[in-house]
């Protein structure tokens, strides 16, 4: 690319332009003359770069010659070093799935993935997961309401009529019980 020239860059076309900013590991996206000017200061300063290494390598190669003559190394040298470096290996010892029980192999797996093994632990995970109120939350949940509206009834003074209906919520049930009772006769 630094054959052609800096002044031949405006009149390359944009692909040959973004094929040559990717050979560089240049960002390929702008206008024309973004990418026209990218390429010029990369090259640029590539240039000051290589002018500052050449002096450097013109005063190594001698050293880099004398270092290569010396390190011939022999592929008898090469077989032996392989062969002096001992094999380590780990046994590793597999159990027969197939003979395991059912039971077993579940406990071998909860160990294995850290699982949760026991059944009621399992159905609080379900229930939580699937949102399945158990009756301790239904329990608990309507105390809070009734709590909730106590302190309502208490800043306010009044409470709206569905609300006012879990006041006593020891009254509604017996409600409830007699009428349930008046309809079996």
């Amino acid at each position: 690319m630094a054959s052609k020239g800096r002044d031949k860059l405006p009149l390359m076309k944009m692909v040959q332009l973004k094929q040559e900013l990717m050979l560089y590991g240049l960002d390929t996206r702008g206008r024309k003359p973004e990418l026209v000017r990218r390429l010029k200061e990369y090259l640029e300063d590539n240039e000051q770069e290589e002018a500052s290494f050449g002096d450097l390598e013109d005063n190594l190669t001698p050293l880099l010659i004398d270092e290569e003559e010396t390190e011939t190394v022999t592929e008898d040298q090469c077989k032996r070093e392989e062969n002096d470096i001992p094999m380590v290996s780990k046994k590793v010892a597999f159990r027969s799935v197939s003979s395991m029980t059912k039971q077993q192999r579940i406990m071998m797996r909860a160990e294995k993935f850290g699982m949760i093994s026991s059944e009621e632990h399992k159905k609080a995970a379900r229930a939580a997961r699937f949102g399945v109120n158990s009756a301790e939350d239904e329990r608990r949940k309507s105390m809070e309401d009734f709590n909730r509206i106590k302190k309502r009834k208490e800043r306010f003074g009044v409470v709206l009529p569905p609300l006012y209906i879990l006041d006593g919520l020891e009254e509604r049930k017996k409600r409830e019980l007699s009428a349930l009772d008046y309809c079996k006769l």
